[in-house]
Parts: C-alpha cells; structure tokens; sequence
C-alpha cells in the first residue's frame, strides 16, 4: 500500500502543468539526442556498455525523484511545525471563530 506521501507524488507527477512538461520533454529530446551521437561514435562492444549503463540509470531517476519529493514533503511539514511550536499560535479554534 502507497502512502500518503507516494500519493501525493503521483498526484503531482501526474498533474504537471503543461508548460513544465513541454521544457522538460525538450530537454530530453536533446539528451537522447546526444546519447544518440555518441552511441553512433562507439565501437560495437561499448555500444552495449552505454546502453546497460543508461538503462540502469533510466531505473533509478523514477526512485530518487520519488524520495527527493517525500524528503522535501517531509521536511516543509516540520518546517511548518517548527513555526507553529515557536510562534505559540493561539488555538485553531481561534481562527476558526475569525471565519
């Protein structure tokens, strides 16, 4: 079972507004671009290293920007409890009165 933390970085990943994806989908075009000159200068035994190598690599961005993601999460949130503690916020209840 995913939590709650997982999910909400589905929900981001999935929600990227368009104009994000669009730069990031151009970056990779000239990445692969790249990788594809340079595959194309190697002999035919480090053809096959690259490509295990960039497939390994492939397999771990998804992971480590899922953790960098939850770490971030994570780390906003006692941000946020660090102010609540120092501030001595009066009550929500208080602020719900305001409304």
């Amino acid at each position: 079972m995913r939590t709650i933390i997982q999910t909400l970085f589905d929900m981001w990943v999935d929600g990227q507004p368009g104009e994000m994806m669009k730069k990031q989908n151009e970056q990779k075009e000239l990445l692969y671009r790249k990788y594809r000159t340079l595959r194309s200068k190697l002999p035919p035994e480090l053809v096959e290293e690259l490509d295990t190598l960039m497939n390994s690599q492939m397999e771990l961005f998804p992971v480590e920007l899922e953790e960098s993601f939850s770490e971030g999460f994570k780390t906003g949130v006692k941000l946020m409890c660090e102010v609540f503690k120092e501030d001595n916020l009066p009550p929500i209840e208080d602020f719900n009165k305001r409304l």
